[in-house]
């Protein structure tokens, strides 16, 4: 819920809760997910929002980065500087955004997020095409590059931090 006002107005979330789990009164830093067209959008555009479940059992406030523009991170994923993607959910967005325009997310270098601190994690991130694969037809390479960040979206679902991303794009 966006608002304990009336008329309620709520959207299906989904914790991230990874493999810990969240008691009555818990306090943390997590994701969520809002499957719903406009959810996630309404629900950071309020910046605050009401957990339900058959009436109001909490409180969340919107962290981290704001909403990702699209064709503004497209164009900057595309230089050699890449682009802050600020979550999970946000790069997948990238990732659908570039495959009608003939590109894949390439590179990603993964950072945990440590309190005042973001740790690489080096262990999880994607780094380029091999040689063997650069010569490949562009269907192979979106294969490929839509493989990867399936794997690597499955990596992060064992996790139980937050991330942010830098991302690349490539041409597919």
């Amino acid at each position: 819920m966006t608002s304990k006002a009336e008329p309620l107005e709520g959207y299906t979330g989904i914790p991230q809760l990874g493999v810990a789990s969240l008691a009555a009164g818990d306090e943390r830093r997590l994701g969520f997910v809002f499957p719903a067209d406009g959810g996630a959008e309404a629900i950071r555009e309020a910046g605050v929002f009401y957990l339900w479940d058959g009436g109001f059992i909490g409180e969340a406030h919107v962290v981290g980065g704001g909403a990702l523009q699209l064709s503004e991170a497209f164009e900057a994923a595309q230089t050699g500087r890449g682009c802050r993607v600020p979550n999970a959910g946000q790069l997948a967005r990238l990732a659908e955004f570039a495959a009608p325009r003939g590109m894949v997310i390439s590179n990603v270098e993964v950072f945990e997020l440590g309190g005042e601190f973001e740790l690489p994690r080096v262990d999880i991130s994607i780094y380029g095409w091999g040689p063997e694969e650069r010569d490949l037809p562009s269907a192979a390479r979106a294969a490929i590059g839509k493989r990867r960040l399936a794997e690597l979206m499955e990596d992060l679902a064992g996790e139980t931090c937050q991330f942010v991303f830098l991302a690349w794009l490539d041409e597919a």
